[in-house]
């Protein structure tokens, strides 16, 4: 059964549908993953995409079983039969426990931070806990600037329910501040992420909307048939006349993050409504969104305001962040002990090593790819490495691998990249 409801905000009605009663299905239920907190600042958990979909969560814990984890969504890879559809799951060798999934949106805490819970549908009778309970957990996340973290249990209880912690970026709430970037590139400071669109700046992208054509590239100027130094512009087809609206300079461009999203601004375009009130100048602002699957992409026109400010959209990879993050926690299968490297994870410097013999430098990072490197000869090394090599006399660095998670085998714990 689907219910309806609106929501008051900035004076305008939002309309949300909530699902409140549903049958077992063994999938979880997409859900938005956002808290509103009473200043109606977002929360918005975007925990479940820096690992680039390439492993699940492990949560750091002292007992003998693993514990697999996602965040409003189900697990990647379940790691037994038992946990097909589950976010989160309790495993020792081939045997796996459930303990559900989100069934609703997270809450925002009057003491600060998110509260996410996990549990089954009431329907659902199977994987009963040994007093005929359901069985549940309850992940708390507060606001840790520019980190991912990683979930931490720190309870059980006798109704078998997991109580964990995790300390991240994505329960801190977005600021309002813009973070400016430099050329085609931004660092997000709040999250230690890196953007870069170089990659979309190659061509210039010419697209149609009705009798409009739209001309417009990224970081350098589109120039013919724009006016010299454009960014972008609208060319009018109508008759063919082919008239010219240019929308911006490529020279006033600017690359930022606001609210947790990646922009391109362009301004200095000629005048619209000259000689009236709402006289302006034409500018564009493009939003781009990340999109794995798309390299490169097309930008789409979505609306022209009363000041003459063209919004587009872009699809694309390169609006994806560079930075990488993989689980830092790992078990030793005999033992059962937990390993935990997250606090040899770096989020604004790297690790710097150098071998005596060969004059060889390192600049690596653990569970994580490597930050922007303060050292000149490591400048041009792939931000999504874990780890570059370079010689001072050597024209390029050379990446040493992918970021990696730690291994315990043979009674030795290792990364290897």
């Amino acid at each position: 059964v689907f219910t309806s409801f609106k929501e008051k905000q900035d004076s305008s009605d939002t309309v949300f549908c909530r699902m409140t009663d549903h049958a077992w299905t063994h999938t979880s239920i997409p859900l938005a993953c956002v808290a509103r907190s009473p200043n109606n600042h977002l929360y918005i958990h975007h925990v479940s995409g820096p690992r680039q979909g390439q492993q699940d969560w492990q949560a750091s814990a002292r007992i003998a079983q693993s514990i697999s984890i996602n965040v409003c969504s189900s697990l990647q890879s379940p790691p037994g039969a038992g946990c097909d559809g589950a976010a989160i799951c309790m495993s020792n060798g081939p045997s796996a426990v459930s303990y559900g999934y989100a069934l609703e949106e997270p809450v925002w805490l009057t003491t600060g931070g998110v509260q996410l819970t996990y549990s089954m549908p009431d329907k659902q009778t199977t994987q009963l806990c040994s007093k005929g309970i359901t069985r549940s957990a309850v992940v708390t996340f507060t606001c840790m600037p520019a980190n991912v973290g990683q979930p931490v249990l720190v309870g059980q209880d006798a109704d078998c329910t997991l109580y964990f912690q995790w300390a991240t970026y994505a329960a801190c709430s977005v600021s309002d501040t813009a973070i400016q970037g430099s050329g085609c590139s931004v660092i997000d400071t709040a999250r230690g992420n890196v953007y870069n669109l170089s990659s979309l700046s190659a061509t210039t992208k010419v697209f149609g909307i009705g009798q409009y054509d739209y001309h417009l590239r990224v970081c350098q100027p589109v120039n013919s048939p724009c006016g010299n130094g454009m960014g972008a512009c609208q060319v009018d087809t109508t008759n063919n006349n082919n008239k010219v609206y240019d929308l911006g300079m490529a020279s006033t461009t600017s690359i930022y993050i606001a609210q947790g999203q990646l922009f391109m601004n362009i301004t200095g375009g000629t005048t619209c409504h000259a000689g009236q009130p709402d006289q302006a100048q034409r500018s564009a602002l493009v939003t781009f969104i990340c999109n794995p699957s798309i390299p490169i992409g097309q930008p789409v026109f979505v609306s022209e305001n009363a000041v003459c400010m063209y919004s587009f959209t872009w699809e694309t990879a390169a609006a994806c962040a560079l930075t990488q993050e993989v689980s830092c926690v790992t078990h030793d299968p005999a033992t059962g002990s937990t390993y935990d490297l997250t606090p040899l994870k770096l989020i604004r410097h790297n690790w710097e090593v150098q071998n005596p013999l060969d004059g060889y430098e390192f600049e690596i990072n653990v569970c994580r790819s490597i930050n922007p490197p303060s050292n000149p000869i490591f400048k041009e090394c792939p931000l999504t490495a874990g780890g570059c090599q370079a010689l001072d006399n050597e024209t390029l660095p050379h990446s040493i691998g992918s970021v990696a998670g730690p291994v315990f085998s043979n009674g030795a714990l290792s990364i290897t990249y």
